[in-house]
């Protein structure tokens, strides 16, 4: 606020700059609102649940998802082996446990409970987006690291910096931000969490059912056989105005070649009344 030369504050710039950012702020929160996931809503509000229990919910769920069978180490010295997996795949299987590195993430980044279900979904894309992406013990640290980071750089917006990400997870920043790259890629750069997605993992989380990530999984392939089902009908659609175009064309050619075979049967002489 601008002050008069008396001291005294200009009260009608001040309102002038208060309606500015009034205005500014309805301008600006539809748009952040349609960047945010639809599933967020007052229709399934998010449960009353401490952010520590879902720390451990989720823990025992990855674990039992993703890291019971045998545990695959890519060479990384092979030049055949995809660039994700050399960013994601450690050399070793750290000492320090899921769940233990899970709790530091949470406690040290200030991620909300609402970004850590989206991060658990992303993971769930992972698996069903990129099936040739191993997730085992020796990935899926970094890989739960970088979909909490890019989880609450998306729904929450309040993210720390690099240097930060990496004094918490034991990263090396140049490693981080290729991974927040690759993670993208892996997930096909699908953030957006639909309604039925949401729910199905909330009624997850309510009845402790550690079979979530096959849910998601199966959401997942129900929504993608619906869009190419969709994506037919639409080119099926596009095409009849096409192929109706053509028939009348063509119908119209064939009359302009009948009224020119009757014209030339009539002598050049008739006069016609």
């Amino acid at each position: 606020m601008e002050r008069k030369g008396n001291g005294a504050y200009d009260e009608e710039n001040d309102e002038m700059q208060t309606n500015y950012v009034l205005a500014a702020h309805e301008l600006i929160q539809p748009a952040r609102m349609l960047l945010k996931p639809v599933s967020f809503s007052s229709s399934f509000p998010f449960p009353d649940v401490a952010i520590l229990d879902l720390v451990d919910y989720f823990s025992d769920s990855l674990l039992r998802t993703f890291c019971q069978g045998p545990c695959i180490s890519y060479d990384l010295n092979n030049h055949r082996t995809p660039a994700s997996i050399a960013e994601f795949q450690l050399v070793d299987i750290p000492a320090l446990s899921l769940p233990d590195y899970f709790t530091r993430i949470v406690k040290l980044t200030n991620v909300s409970a609402e970004a850590v279900v989206l991060a658990m979904i992303q993971i769930g894309r992972v698996g069903s987006l990129s099936p040739d992406f191993p997730i085992t013990p020796l990935t899926i640290h970094r890989l739960l690291f970088a979909s909490i980071v890019l989880a609450s750089k998306y729904w929450d917006d309040n993210h720390m910096t690099f240097k930060h990400y990496s004094e918490v997870s034991g990263i090396p920043m140049n490693d981080l931000k290729l991974m927040e790259l690759d993670f993208c890629v892996l997930i096909q750069f699908e953030f957006v969490v639909s309604e039925t997605e949401y729910a199905a993992v909330i009624t997850a989380i309510l009845s402790n059912d550690l079979n979530v990530f096959v849910t998601i999984a199966d959401i997942l392939r129900t929504n993608t056989r619906k869009q190419k089902n969709s994506n037919s009908r639409a080119e099926q659609n596009s095409a009849l105005p096409n192929a109706e175009k053509n028939v009348g064309i063509q119908h119209a050619e064939k009359n302009a070649q009948t009224e020119t075979t009757k014209s030339s049967l009539i002598p050049s002489c008739c006069v016609i009344l």
